[in-house]
């Protein structure tokens, strides 16, 4: 019997517990319902008061960043920006090219040479290539003698030892012909 009373009053314990426990939380509730509506309360007053309303397009409000790295990512590409400027200008810097730009008003004048009206393009052009070829022909030459202009080293040559060399380039070109004449 005594088993019967301890479980009794255990079952009476919990019932009372639960029901203070189901008292407790009701209130704690009821109170942060009471909160919750002072605050909302609160806010719509204070708004009453508020004359500007921001007219915000909605997709703006939606950002998959956070404020400090979109900062910084924009930051990073004006950064970017300026430095190829920068770059675009330093390497424009030493360009030694200048074109002549004509204006749309004036009439366009072409830089051909008399009678070269009835010549076709393509042997103008080709003339032209040639022209250019010569010019830098020319340029590596100067660049070859003036560079041997700075060298100071002269060899002492033995002359026997030239003379058996053309001696020896003739031979070279006799047999050749040799085997020319007999080839044909």
């Amino acid at each position: 019997a005594s088993n019967r009373t301890c479980r009794y009053q255990e079952k009476s314990l919990n019932e009372q517990n639960s029901s203070i426990f189901d008292k407790l939380h009701e209130e704690a509730r009821f109170k942060q319902e009471a909160m919750q509506q002072n605050e909302m309360l609160k806010q719509s007053q204070e708004l009453k008061h508020c004359t500007f309303h921001p007219k915000v397009c909605s997709a703006s409000n939606i950002h998959d960043k956070d404020v400090y790295s979109r900062l910084a990512e924009s930051d990073r590409s004006r950064k970017l920006q300026i430095y190829e400027a920068q770059k675009e200008l330093n390497d424009t810097k030493n360009c030694t090219f200048q074109p002549e730009i004509q204006s749309k008003k004036s009439p366009r004048v072409c830089n051909r040479s008399v009678g070269s009206e009835q010549e076709p393009a393509h042997v103008r052009l080709h003339r032209q290539a040639e022209i250019m070829d010569h010019a830098r022909q020319n340029k590596e030459i100067c660049k070859k003698e003036k560079e041997l202009d700075e060298c100071t080293f002269a060899p002492l040559i033995n002359n026997s030892q030239m003379r058996e060399r053309s001696r020896s380039k003739g031979r070279i070109e006799e047999l050749y012909q040799d085997h020319d004449r007999k080839s044909r």
